[in-house]
């Protein structure tokens, strides 16, 4: 599992910790930042599961993710070469 999920899933329960104490007193502010903070650890966690997912997918098929760089790579230089 990676680091992101845990960290990102922290920082999402703080931000709804900070927006529901904005929200019950009545600070837009405090309520606005930890709807911020929420939505970055949500982010960050969804982050760390595409990362780990990839890392298994890797894993399980190296040769296919090799053909899968070289076809990008070759799309990117024909955009490139047609500048």
């Amino acid at each position: 599992m990676s680091d992101d999920i845990i960290i990102g899933g922290a920082k999402q329960v703080a931000g709804g910790l900070e927006r529901a104490a904005g929200a019950a007193l009545g600070d837009t502010t405090t309520e606005l930042r930890g709807a911020v903070h929420e939505l970055g650890g949500a982010a960050q966690q969804k982050f760390g599961e595409v990362k780990s997912d990839a890392r298994s997918v890797a894993s399980e098929s190296p040769a296919g993710v090799f053909l899968a760089g070289v076809s990008v790579g070759l799309l990117v230089g024909l955009f490139i070469s047609r500048r």
